[in-house]
């Protein structure tokens, strides 16, 4: 006879006796406890982390709203101060809270400071999401239970970061051209741009006489050569680097005078 036939024996045999056979529980989580919370790590701007809150318990001075019953516990310790949204994923009706520990030198599950919490996302969304301003270097602690009695199974945390702010430098533009220039010559122009964080990258425009020519930057430097500049007096040329999502733009005058040809003697 194989196991499974003499468990089946054994219980009819129980049940026949006036006896009750024992049903085999469920394996508690390893993260039933405050103590043993599952550490999150989010290694760049999202996380999705499995969650079973099947055969979990509540314990002894856990805060518990109206909503919480067999809890599981996860620690995340913020990186950045980006917001980060916690949801949970599919399975069964889910609450989630975020707590800090009330003395973050030895944390209690009997001293935590509620930091956001969520039953349903919406009346026919039973998943949970909360989002958190965190400060960096801080250890967070989730709590993940079921919104009634008999909600359980398993489902996804999923962690998301906020995109990183856009930082915004400056950038300095600078034109050299010669001063003087013969009726007939050609102008070399170099234009440079630079930025706090080194050369400038893109395109920068210069105008001469109401000409307009667009170069690229290469390490930052730019090099054009004008027509040549056929009548006397004074020509101005501009460079004009335009903004960028990450660049503050900038520009620069110079002027050249052109000489008439030496008489001849």
């Amino acid at each position: 006879m194989t196991r499974t036939g003499r468990s089946l024996v054994l219980a009819l045999g129980l049940s026949m006796l006036g006896g009750v056979a024992a049903t085999p529980a469920w394996a508690v989580p390893a993260n039933d406890n405050f103590s043993n919370a599952t550490t999150v790590v989010v290694p760049s701007d999202s996380a999705t982390v499995p969650a079973n809150n099947v055969g979990a318990t509540t314990e002894s001075g856990e805060p518990l709203c109206c909503f919480t019953y067999k809890t599981v516990w996860f620690a995340y310790t913020a990186t950045d101060a980006r917001q980060l949204t916690i949801r949970t994923s599919g399975g069964f009706n889910t609450y989630l809270a975020v707590f800090t520990a009330g003395n973050p030198g030895a944390p209690a599950v009997n001293a935590l400071n509620p930091v956001a919490s969520n039953d349903d996302v919406s009346g026919s969304d039973t998943s949970s999401s909360v989002s958190i301003q965190p400060t960096a270097g801080t250890k967070y602690y989730l709590q993940l239970g079921g919104a009634t009695n008999v909600a359980e199974g398993s489902t996804s945390l999923v962690l998301t970061k906020a995109a990183p702010p856009v930082v915004t430098v400056a950038s300095t533009t600078t034109l050299k051209a010669p001063k003087k220039v013969r009726v007939g010559k050609k102008a070399t122009i170099v234009v440079s741009v630079g930025t706090a964080g080194g050369p400038a990258t893109g395109t920068v425009t210069v105008v001469v006489k109401g000409k307009t020519t667009a170069l690229q930057l290469v390490n930052g430097t730019a090099t054009f050569k004008t027509r040549k500049l056929r009548k006397p007096g004074k020509v101005t040329v501009t460079a004009t680097y335009a903004a960028t999502s990450t660049t503050l733009g900038s520009g620069a005058l110079a002027t050249i005078k052109v000489k008439p040809k030496p008489k001849p003697s």
